[in-house]
């Protein structure tokens, strides 16, 4: 697994800045804990026991720069399935779960690494890492969980054509970069329909497990 190149954990909330007369004062960070386990997953963790809040974080090196020509897009979607089911849990299990716990799995796709986030009070750390590792390490891919997604990316890359804004930024990344590196593509309608189940599944395989 050592594509899971960090895992972060913040029991860190509010409370970092205090404010006084001549103005902002930075209060020390807690000092970083970095362990790298047996299965090549590097952790880092800050402890702040005086906050009631616990932060996870998980960076995969798997987005934007790792899609295939054709398949624009398919990091993206591969990331949004996970939270679409996995071998024990459907997506609505999932999401009451989630819900249940006072919490939400972000996720965020950078150009070089996507990030899935979850927050949540420490009464809950354990449930919420027990859900935030099954939605990572066992994803069932549905069918009518792939479908949804890619309907939603589809209905987002419209919107996008209508942005002028946007237009403008997808073009000057490819001058930038070229229209032939994967941080000068733009994820089309066409590369959205073309991306299977199967595809989505090589993609996590390659690049979450290997």
């Amino acid at each position: 697994m050592n594509s899971l190149k960090y895992i972060m954990f913040f029991t860190l909330a509010s409370g970092w800045l205090s404010c006084a007369e001549s103005g902002v004062q930075l209060v020390s960070y807690p000092s970083m804990k970095d362990v790298n386990l047996s299965n090549g997953l590097r952790v880092l963790l800050a402890e702040h026991h005086e906050q009631k809040t616990i932060s996870y974080r998980m960076l995969v090196m798997a987005s934007k720069v790792d899609e295939p020509a054709g398949k624009e897009g398919i990091a993206g979607v591969t990331a949004q399935v996970l939270q679409e089911g996995t071998k024990t849990r459907t997506s609505d299990q999932i999401e009451n779960e989630v819900a249940g716990l006072g919490s939400s799995i972000a996720v965020s796709l950078e150009p070089s690494y996507v990030i899935f986030a979850m927050d949540l009070m420490s009464e809950y750390s354990q449930q919420g890492m027990d859900l935030f590792a099954d939605v990572i390490l066992n994803p069932s891919f549905p069918k009518d969980g792939i479908r949804r997604v890619k309907r939603d990316m589809l209905n987002a890359v419209l919107i996008e054509r209508t942005d002028n804004k946007t237009v403008a930024a997808n073009y000057g990344r490819c001058l930038l970069f070229g229209c032939d590196n994967p941080l000068g593509r733009t994820a089309t309608e066409k590369s959205i329909k073309s991306i299977s189940g199967g595809d989505i599944r090589n993609f996590y395989q390659r690049y979450y497990c290997a």
